[in-house]
């Protein structure tokens, strides 16, 4: 790298033909390169257009790169450099998004204006990007969230229930408790335990009128849930 810093500039096609062979050579160094440095390879690639590149590999289009060390590049470099790659990364259709896009779309300051596109993103990718936005508390998340559940499986519907519960917005209780009472089992237990984390003294009394019906995990998930809420209001009352 510091000979590349310190020699004539390359052309383009020198660029382009050292550029991707030295990715995975770079990587393994990044945490000890300067910021000086890392900028010299952000701009270097992409003067030869292979910051595309990376994200193609990312949707598993691109044999020469392996998808996890373009992550790795990616969480290395800072996704600042790379917001309107993470776009097209994110509207790309492709069932190998790595679990690690989660973390670089929770670094990404702008995927909130993203928000109002849901609909354009891959159904596939959706839960993955309402998680992240929802760690950054962005507004709107939960709505959204609401308005995906019966768009999408079984298995992704137990995932956007428990995001509800990240999210603790009133207005998806009774969304929650629908669930509740007609749902699958396992939805049921991720509802009781969404709603204990909303902390609503109105939830106590639909959790004792669902207990008296469940059976099961659920009835245990439910009689922990009540034992606990009642626990800690005891403890209020005290205080008070």
């Amino acid at each position: 790298m510091s000979r590349l810093r310190k020699e004539k500039p390359l052309k383009a096609a020198e660029i382009a033909a050292i550029s991707i062979p030295l990715l995975p050579k770079i990587l393994p160094f990044w945490e000890g390169l300067t910021p000086a440095y890392r900028q010299d390879f952000v701009v270097l690639l992409r003067q030869c257009g292979h910051v595309d590149a990376i994200f193609t590999a990312l949707a598993g289009k691109n044999r020469h790169f392996p998808a996890e060390e373009a992550v790795s590049l990616i969480v290395g470099f800072g996704s600042q450099y790379f917001s309107p790659e993470i776009e097209l990364l994110l509207f790309a259709e492709s069932p190998c998004i790595p679990a690690r896009l989660e973390e670089i779309l929770s670094a990404s300051a702008w995927v909130a204006s993203v928000l109002p596109r849901l609909e354009e993103i891959p159904i596939s990718h959706r839960v993955i990007f309402l998680a992240a936005l929802a760690k950054s508390a962005v507004p709107g998340v939960a709505a959204a969230a609401v308005a995906l559940l019966p768009q999408v499986a079984p298995e992704k519907q137990l995932e956007i229930i428990s995001l509800l519960g990240h999210c603790r917005d009133p207005l998806t209780v009774p969304i929650l408790l629908e669930y509740l009472r007609e749902g699958e089992w396992r939805a049921q237990i991720r509802v009781i335990h969404a709603l204990q984390a909303y902390d609503d003294p109105l939830v106590l009394p639909h959790f004792k009128k669902a207990a008296a019906s469940a059976e099961g995990p659920v009835a245990f998930a439910l009689t922990a849930a009540i034992e606990e809420i009642e626990e800690i209001n005891g403890s209020e009352e005290k205080e008070v």
